[in-house]
């Protein structure tokens, strides 16, 4: 179907829903082919992505991870380039995922600080919150309990000291104030 023209108008019909409209509701191709626009409108088009994406979700989302990581260069270089420009919508965004997911930053904190000390072994989250379960969700130390306080991995033996892992058999949970005490000292408030 070729472009119509309707009060001076350039425009089209929809293959889809056989409704005219101005060339502007529909995509140009990348080749030109025919009058160089698609056959369907944006919102057909829109439409029945959704429809197929939501009919098979677990096939929809594999296109799109496919395709990310086909583009992932190009996608990411948009991305910066975005976030150069207008930083705050990122900046928000992030701002809410860290107030709603504490427990996975705290947690993100705490390998990164091992990564870097080049401590062996590691612990899960899952470790962490059976180990303070265990402990009745108090500190060791002063004998204050979640939720007034905030319990904090404390290794027994300080990461970067010999004999010392990031394992959870060498964790202990302490308060903030407790752990600051405590320092880099070797000492097990353990029973």
């Amino acid at each position: 179907m070729g472009i119509e023209y309707q009060d001076g108008q350039a425009g089209k019909v929809c293959r889809r829903c056989g409704a005219w409209k101005p060339t502007e509701a529909f995509r140009k191709r990348a080749v030109q082919t025919g009058d160089g626009y698609y056959n369907q409108c944006r919102a057909c088009e829109r439409a029945a992505n959704q429809s197929r994406y939501y009919t098979d979700l677990e096939a929809g989302r594999a296109h799109s991870l496919r395709y990310y990581r086909k583009h992932r260069a190009v996608i990411n270089a948009k991305k910066r380039a975005q976030h150069a420009i207008n930083p705050k919508p990122h900046n928000d965004r992030l701002r809410r995922w860290k107030s709603n997911n504490r427990a996975k930053v705290l947690d993100s904190k705490w390998k990164r600080r091992a990564r870097e000390s080049q401590t062996e072994g590691t612990h899960t989250l899952a470790e962490w919150e059976a180990l303070k379960a265990h402990y009745n969700y108090t500190c060791l130390r002063c004998g204050k309990r979640e939720p007034e306080i905030v319990l904090e991995r404390d290794h027994v033996i300080p990461l970067g000291a010999p004999g010392s892992s990031d394992t959870i058999s060498n964790i202990q949970p302490l308060c903030r104030s407790c752990n600051a005490w405590k320092g880099q000292q070797v000492v097990d408030f353990r029973p």
